[in-house]
């Protein structure tokens, strides 16, 4: 018995994503489920923020190999493409390259392929499986099953689901299986030279788009001298070169860095261009490099359909059957001696006695036990209500038929679990042994879940509270409605139902990621003797700040400060500015974006963030810089249809699509996932705001909104020296203050010149300065170099972010050069006029992350890279399930505490203390993770409030320098 594997289902989020969007979601975690086996994981959705959680609570997520997800809308998939670049990178080493599949509705392989914008490692084969009903035969898709854990997908469509386009063929009820490899790339000298000569070909191409209104798309091609693409156009003149698959549909083979691999199929011709043309085949050599900017832009998808799917799919999942249980009596009586003979006996080999006597494995071991199912019914709203409770896959799972269910996970609206007879009954059908877990916002407490994070966000808060608050945050949960099955219970996060051994199949509480601690924190501030005399040193300095007109007051607040990846301490790269009576707008807006902006501000003050937001400006196209962006369109979205519901008023600008500032590959990753979901937005490509003064076509398309609304008189893209098509921005705004945003770069004197004489610098600050040879190898800055930068642009102040996630401080800063500096952290908000009580800080600053280290270094956690760990009991024996809809023992008694955008909350909320970061990793594990880095992450968020420089700036110049060119990745 002591050989029966553990295996259980653990909830990673509690925010379904469901249909309109609450006002009370978009919280840090999306609802995940991690199924874990000793020796695998399956991964069901995959949400913004799902690696920093695991992260966060050591759940090491390279042992996954099989992604299961419901729907391809954004809150189940915006953390997949990190994720997948995190698991490459870990998987360096391996050999052969790893192996992952990727399980999901229709039009899956359409999403995985419009990722090849920003997602390439070679290090892993992706194998797209999507599951697709027959309705003509009624076939449902094949079940997966892999020995361990077995999957039957159950697909529910609306009436409105637009047909599958013609080629789109179904065999045995699925569609074929698409693999999706990385091939090993081109030398980096060959690669340069190509780019360098698309980018010369990019020059002559448009580079503004329209405005995109989903679901119908508007055009002014007939405009004279219009810089505008007419985005139906640019779709239905793409390059005819194509393949077709085993399944008969049209797959565009130029794909960039990808090949398309067709089990049973062979050989390709290529036509002098460089492209394939053939029927069924399978390609093993790389697609040609593509250019990225070309307007002809190649799709997975083979026609659009008339409308954004509806398909979403739920999981009927069942552990493996387990061996019957040896009877070491039984077998005695029958006369098996112990050892050797027992042994056969159990792996069903027939055996004789030394007496004579004929023993079967049936004589002395018990039946077989079945293994334990769990179904995860993921329902977007109550129009999916009918088509879910009558589909026929649920039959054989009723009270009294062939299976009985262990656990229902619920991706429901509360709505349906309010008020839906039907829906209750049909969870009632299941019997009273099942046992339901509702993963809904309303019934889910909004606990703090990086408690490493806010731990530091509060002790920080006890230096400058004005700067930093506590994340807002809510212990409290409703309780379940009555009329629901007895066995409900609202959804925690890393909340486990386990599913083997049988002994103890049944849900367990007692890892739930518990309230902070807040008390025990305050006893380590008190205790801290250096903390406290820099705590006086710096009350006794009676600081002011600056005298600043309100309306010139702009506010900055930094929501993810760290680079390359999500990590403990610091999320990746956004930033949020307010200014007073223009709503607010973003500098990159990285994973996790949306989560970070309700930590800061709350649920209620976010929805009037998204509903005066102006403007999203995305450095460069790194995942790190852009993952968060798609949750912040659909969310504003939701926003603005909730209030014109309400009656509030939604004007003109408001209700207009989002300008969105970018590379010309993001316009082309927005609108290809636009064809999968919709997300109405407008671009203009920063290459259009590269020089001195707005262009004719920008300024007759969007000044209204880049002047009249965000109060600009100049918005300039600039060139920096990162990766093709970085930039830096400056803005001139109409109150007199000047900004300049860095993005990821090395010093860059086309930036310096574009910035003379800013009021603030936002310069990133990667590497310190003893690396500074890795700096340059990846294209980013030192500390010293940024502040360099600084006083070569006579900047009025630096802020330092963008900065490695190798270790959780804060870079050394030389003291002459700290006047005019300030380190930024994530959920940090500062008005211009406060910029100047930020250097005193950095003493009591360097108290609390040396305390940190020593915390750590005493703690001897384990890195998330090195091991499991047992943050989250993933293997403590010592730990027993806890009966349903009981608390465990750590939580009882304790006060919830209610957080608030700044008000800080103290008091015994908890029984754990903050959680000590990991020691530095191994030099080649950081090479292995900063190499991941060149994508560049970074965290950007929305800030309610609002703020203006009152400072009078020169005219920008042209940015001609020589010797400054562009430096590819």
């Amino acid at each position: 018995e002591g050989g029966v594997m553990k295996i259980y289902v653990q909830l990673l989020g509690t925010d379904p994503g469901q249909r309109p969007y609450p006002a009370d979601g978009g919280f840090d975690m999306p609802c995940g489920l991690l199924v874990f086996f000793d020796n695998k994981r399956y991964l069901f959705n995959c949400g913004e923020g799902t690696q920093r959680f695991c992260t966060e609570h050591k759940t090491r997520l390279v042992k996954v190999q099989q992604i299961f997800l419901t729907t391809n809308e954004w809150e189940q998939v915006g953390g997949l493409p990190g994720a997948l670049l995190t698991v490459a990178d870990a998987l360096k080493a391996s050999q052969p390259i790893q192996n992952i599949s990727i399980h999901g509705p229709r039009y899956t392989r359409d999403l995985i392929s419009a990722l090849r914008y920003f997602v390439y490692r070679r290090q892993m084969n992706l194998h797209i499986r999507e599951y697709v009903a027959n309705p003509t035969t009624g076939m449902v898709p094949l079940p997966y099953d892999d020995g361990s854990l077995f999957v039957q997908p159950v697909e529910l469509t609306l009436a409105t689901e637009p047909p599958l386009s013609a080629s789109y063929s179904l065999t045995e009820g699925i569609s074929s299986s698409i693999t999706a490899s990385v091939p090993v790339p081109p030398s980096s000298s060959a690669l340069k030279e190509k780019e360098k000569e698309e980018e010369e070909e990019e020059e002559k191409r448009p580079t503004v788009s329209e405005a995109i209104q989903s679901p119908q798309f508007t055009t002014n091609a007939d405009q004279p001298g219009s810089h505008v693409w007419d985005c139906a156009e640019s779709f239905t003149s793409l390059r005819a070169s194509v393949i077709s698959l085993a399944s008969g549909r049209t797959v565009h083979e130029h794909c960039k860095r990808m090949r398309v691999d067709e089990p049973g199929v062979s050989s390709m011709d290529t036509t002098p261009d460089g492209f394939a043309t053939s029927t069924t085949t399978t390609t093993t050599q790389p697609f040609p490099k593509r250019n990225l900017h070309d307007r002809s832009l190649p799709r997975l998808v083979a026609s659009k359909p008339a409308q954004p799917t509806t398909a979403v799919l739920s999981y009927i999942c069942r552990s493996p059957d387990l061996p019957g249980k040896f009877d070491a009596k039984r077998a005695i009586e029958l006369g098996v001696p112990k050892g050797p003979q027992c042994g056969k006996l159990c792996k069903g080999e027939t055996i004789t006695t030394p007496a004579g006597r004929v023993v079967s494995p049936s004589d002395c071991i018990g039946p077989i036990r079945p293994g334990t199912v769990f179904i995860v019914v993921h329902c977007l709203s109550r129009e999916y209500v009918p088509v879910l409770i009558q589909h026929a896959a649920w039959r054989p799972y009723y009270a009294g038929q062939e299976h009985a269910v262990g656990c229902i996970i619920h991706m429901t609206p509360a709505e349906v679990i309010e008020n839906d007879e039907a829906y209750i009954k049909w969870m009632h059908a299941f019997g009273p042994g099942t046992q339901h877990i509702l993963a809904n916002s309303k019934y889910c407490s909004k606990r703090l879940v990086y408690p490493s994070a806010s731990s530091n966000m509060y002790k920080l808060s006890n230096i400058f509270n004005e700067a930093f608050t506590v994340p807002w945050h809510n212990n409290e949960s409703l309780p379940v409605p009555h009329g629901l099955p007895t066995n409900t219970v609202g959804a925690e996060p890393l909340m486990k139902f386990h599913l083997a051994p049988p002994e103890v199949v049944g849900l367990d509480v007692t890892g739930v990621v518990p309230a902070l601690n807040f008390a025990a924190l305050d006893e380590r501030i008190r205790n801290n003797i250096e903390l406290q005399q820099c705590i006086k040193e710096l009350r006794d300095q009676q600081m002011q700040p600056a005298s600043i007109p309100p309306e010139r007051d702009f506010q900055v607040t930094f929501l993810g400060t760290g680079a390359a990846l999500p990590a403990k301490y610091r999320n990746v790269t956004s930033v949020y500015v307010g200014t007073p009576g223009h709503g607010g707008f973003f500098f990159d807006c990285g994973e996790g974006t949306l989560g970070q902006l309700t930590r800061k501000f709350g649920a209620a003050e976010v929805d009037s963030i998204l509903a005066n937001l102006k403007c999203i400006m995305i450095s460069h196209m790194h995942a790190d810089h852009h993952l968060g962006l798609i949750r912040i369109l659909t969310h504003r979205q939701a926003v603005i249809e909730r209030r014109a519901r309400a009656g509030e008023a939604v004007d003109d600008e408001m209700a207009a699509p989002l300008l969105i500032i970018g590379p010309v590959a993001l316009y082309h990753w927005l609108t290809e996932y636009n064809e999968i979901h919709e997300i109405p937005f407008r671009f203009i490509s920063c290459r259009q705001l590269s020089g001195t003064s707005l262009t004719s076509s920008v300024s007759e398309q969007f000044g209204t909104t880049l002047t009249k609304s965000m109060g600009l008189t100049l918005l300039r893209a600039v060139h920096v020296i990162h990766c093709k098509d970085a930039f830096g921005f400056v803005l001139h705004h109409q109150s007199g203050w000047k900004l300049v945003y860095s993005g990821d770069t090395r010093p860059c004197a086309k930036l310096i010149e574009a910035g003379v004489g800013a009021d603030l610098l936002i310069h990133e600050a990667t590497f310190e300065d003893e690396l500074e040879n890795e700096a340059i190898e990846k294209n980013h800055a030192t500390t010293s170099e940024a502040l360099d930068v600084g006083a070569r642009m006579n900047a009025g102040f630096v802020m330092l972010f963008h900065f490695s996630q190798r270790y959780p401080k804060i870079p050394v800063i030389a003291a002459e050069m700290q006047k005019n500096t300030g380190i930024a952290f994530d959920l940090m908000s500062v008005k211009l006029s406060q910029l100047p009580l930020l250097p005193p800080l950095i003493p009591s600053l360097q108290c609390i992350f040396k305390q940190l280290a020593e915390e750590e270094a005493a703690g001897g956690e384990e890195d998330e890279a090195d091991g499991e760990g047992e943050a989250d009991g993933a293997s403590n024996p010592k730990k027993k399930a806890v009966v349903a809809g009981k608390q465990p023992a750590s939580q009882s008694g304790a006060r919830p505490a209610r957080g608030g955008g700044g008000a800080k909350k103290k008091g015994n909320v908890g029984e754990v203390s903050s959680t000590p970061s990991p020691p530095v990793p191994p030099p080649q594990r950081q090479a292995r993770k900063k190499k991941r880095s060149d994508s560049g992450t970074t965290t950007t968020t929305t800030t309610a409030l609002t703020t203006t420089t009152a400072v009078a700036t020169p005219t920008d110049q042209p940015a001609s320098i020589p010797g400054d060119e562009k430096s590819q990745d």
